[in-house]
């Protein structure tokens, strides 16, 4: 549920966005994608984000090295 929200805020954040994507929105959504691939993921890098206007819609590209993927036997809530 938690991260239906998270993905919620960041859709919504882009849907709102109807100018070019600014400094401050980029930094925003660096430090929640942090916070969420934290739970999934080891890395010591900061997501490389692209935000794209393609028309009425964005391309959001991210990249990012992970050291490896952390084990769980469920989603955490």
């Amino acid at each position: 549920m938690k991260k239906e929200k998270q993905l919620t805020r960041i859709q919504s954040l882009i849907e709102n966005d109807r100018c070019s994507v600014k400094d401050d929105f980029t930094n925003l959504l660096i430090v929640d994608l942090i916070k969420t691939l934290k739970e999934y993921f080891d890395f010591n890098d900061i997501p490389k984000v692209s935000v794209e206007r393609k028309g009425d819609r964005h391309l959001l590209d991210i990249s990012l090295l992970v050291i490896n993927a952390k084990k769980f036997s469920s989603i955490p809530k």
